[in-house]
């Protein structure tokens, strides 16, 4: 059975009368208005917004360090605002307050605006002739439809009332569609492919260090989309782009490596045999990791990974805003190794937290939380980690050693610090970066500590506590505090910053 075209129903719609002029909505921060009262029928702000919004409690939050705030809801006349609602603290009289986020106000005033001309059931039948896969589709591979109605925004900040529809269609080629449509007019106000997420992808990734291995068998699948029977490396968190070993920045080059479904293959470079996939896999990896720690992307933006960069470039970096990976060359594999991907996010982690400038002290601090970050990413995805810096990526030992940087003993390297007293200012920040870098391991192999609650107490003071110029004992006041709000032991951080030279911090 097939579901034919609603043509003549669409055609109807568009041309009858509107119930009501569309008008421009404002958008406006919430967090310099009034609190949020509360009433018998939500949550609504006294303040700058139209008569008739409400915010409801749509999820409730349990920090890592015990506090609890709450997601609320924009709704206006009982339907819910697409796209909108803020997060809120709640006070000893049930109040909620410290509201950050936007809303949307000034929406119609027409009494008849909330009142949808069609129907969910006739919504649904005009979105899928749209269907991204054909014009008519087996009713027999349908399954799972929706359909809600919201008050929706486009791109000029037009108010619509409208339903948002999707569906999943089964078969070698799975789609979920979802289409927004004006539930006046019946008019598709946008589409796109819902099903964005699919952990499909296979190939090879490592390099001749660590050994080959098969993503699929090895390690899951690689969170990649699907479009027909032609993957990218691309999801809702990260995309990879090769960069074909350009050094400049070019908007043809911002697109998403394309394969054929399932599996991408690449030709082996300098000893690795599948850096588009490590860069795909490991970006998800660190994304669930400050998800899952801290309930929180780790970066304000999607993950952009940009491998291949320049022929022989022996380093990574991160430019404020994507992670950009060279191929090594005599001294290095290539450098999208676990540790390196998640060390170049989390400079942008620090950029967008605490600021901490890369220079002096604050600089060596900003490079350790990297490193920490790196420790911590082997952590999640292993259960274990070795403490050693970069040892997945080091071609050279003869020169480099075993590792980059070691935090058991960052003086292993020949030119790292372990201690305070040993600091100078001419010092390079990968260098100055063995006080924090030992600090931590201290801390993670304290009883009662490992790697995960070790950083989430170093990021909780990056987040909290850190500013763009801390000093190392700045720094380490803000630790012992982020400790104190997490329930964690002030005298185990003490001791750990006291065996790096820096004692009585917060004095």
């Amino acid at each position: 059975m097939t579901i034919n075209k609603h043509w003549s129903l669409l055609a109807t719609l568009i041309s009858a009368s509107l119930s009501g002029s569309v008008f421009a909505a404002d958008i406006i921060k919430l967090d310099s208005l009034p609190q949020i009262s509360i009433n018998n029928s939500g949550f609504s702000q006294q303040g700058q917004l139209d008569q008739g919004t409400q915010f409801k409690v749509s999820k409730k939050v349990k920090l890592a360090n015990g506090k609890t705030k709450y997601r609320l809801q924009q709704y206006y006349q009982d339907v819910p605002v697409f796209g909108f609602s803020v997060s809120a603290a709640k006070g000893n009289l049930g109040q909620y307050t410290q509201t950050v986020g936007n809303a949307a106000t000034h929406f119609s005033q027409n009494t008849n605006f909330v009142t949808p001309n069609i129907t969910a059931d006739e919504a649904m039948a005009i979105s899928m002739p749209v269907s991204v896969l054909s014009t008519a589709i087996d009713q027999d591979n349908i399954e799972n439809k929706e359909t809600k109605l919201w008050i929706y925004l486009d791109a000029n900040n037009q108010e619509h009332l409208a339903y948002i529809t999707n569906y999943f269609v089964k078969g070698p080629q799975p789609s979920r569609p979802f289409t927004v449509v004006d539930a006046h007019s019946g008019v598709i106000l946008d589409s796109w492919e819902g099903l964005t997420t699919d952990a499909i992808g296979t190939g090879s990734g490592g390099n001749e260090k660590t050994g080959k291995y098969e993503y699929g068998v090895d390690y899951p699948n690689i969170n990649v989309t699907q479009k027909g029977d032609t993957c990218y490396m691309n999801n809702e968190h990260v995309m990879t782009i090769d960069l074909s070993h350009w050094h400049f920045w070019n908007s043809w080059l911002n697109k998403p490596v394309k394969f054929d479904c399932p599996r991408y293959e690449e030709k082996a470079i300098n000893g690795a045999y599948g850096s588009v996939n490590d860069a795909q896999f490991f970006g998800g990896v660190i994304f669930d990791m400050y998800k899952d720690w801290f309930d929180a992307a780790p970066l304000t933006m999607k993950l952009v990974m940009r491998v291949h960069y320049m022929w022989g470039y022996n380093n990574a970096m991160w430019n404020g805003k994507n992670m950009t990976f060279g191929d090594g060359q005599g001294l290095f594999y290539p450098l999208v190794a676990l540790d390196v991907t998640a060390h170049e996010v989390s400079h942008g982690f620090t950029e967008q937290n605490s600021g901490l400038i890369y220079k002096g002290q604050s600089g060596g601090m900003n490079e350790a939380f990297s490193d920490m970050a790196g420790e911590a990413a082997k952590f999640y995805m292993r259960g274990s980690n070795d403490f050693m810096v970069g040892a997945d990526i080091v071609k050279d030992e003869k020169t480099l050693g075993e590792a980059l940087r070691y935090m058991d003993d960052p003086t292993k390297d020949g030119t790292s610090i372990g201690n305070a007293k040993d600091y100078t200012s001419s010092l390079d920040v990968h260098h100055s970066s063995g006080v924090y870098n030992k600090a931590f391991y201290t801390l993670a192999t304290t009883d009662g500590w490992d790697t995960k609650s070790a950083f989430e107490t170093f990021a909780a003071a990056n987040q909290l506590y850190w500013n763009s110029n801390s000093s190392f004992k700045d720094g380490a006041c803000g630790v012992v505090n982020a400790a104190k709000d997490l329930d964690r032991s002030q005298d185990d951080v003490l001791a750990a910053f006291s065996a790096v030279g820096i004692s009585e911090p917060c004095s």
